[in-house]
């Protein structure tokens, strides 16, 4: 199994590869993590995308756009940091290779916002497990476990 990590936060996210790697020794050395919406879309232009089978996802990372055809960089500021993870989300679900992927949204935002920015984009629900990052980390290394397992 491979994982794609989302967190723009350098300590957090090697903090989260550690944690599963540590409680899933049969993953070490399959985890990606990518810092910013624009490394997300490369990865996602490229083949590279396919080969996921669960990606762990903030909602508050880098947006810097500048360059990117995908967005204009004005529309990636007006919705700021605060949605990119969401606009990423919508592009991992509106792509047939990778819309089933199950995605774990682990984000310190409140989860009525996050469950808000997905209605706004009209993103189905199905597949997609919101866990608070303020929780205990052993949420997020049962619901990697659970994935693992189906």
């Amino acid at each position: 199994m491979r994982i794609l990590i989302v967190e723009d936060d350098h300590w957090f996210g090697r903090e989260i590869v550690q944690d599963v790697e540590t409680a899933i020794p049969s993953l070490h050395g399959s985890i990606r993590v990518i810092k910013s919406e624009k490394e997300f879309r490369g990865v996602f232009r490229s083949t590279e995308a396919l080969s996921f089978e669960l990606i762990i996802l903030d909602v508050m990372v880098q947006w810097d756009m500048a360059g990117s055809e995908s967005i204009p960089e004005e529309d990636a500021r007006a919705e700021g940091y605060f949605k990119a993870g969401i606009r990423c989300l919508e592009l991992i679900r509106k792509h047939r290779s990778t819309g089933g992927t199950p995605v774990i949204v682990y984000s310190a935002r409140d989860r009525e916002v996050i469950l808000q920015g997905i209605r706004q984009r009209q993103i189905a629900m199905e597949g997609i497990q919101i866990i608070s990052k303020s929780g205990d980390p052993e949420t997020l290394l049962e619901a990697v476990k659970q994935h693992i397992r189906s």
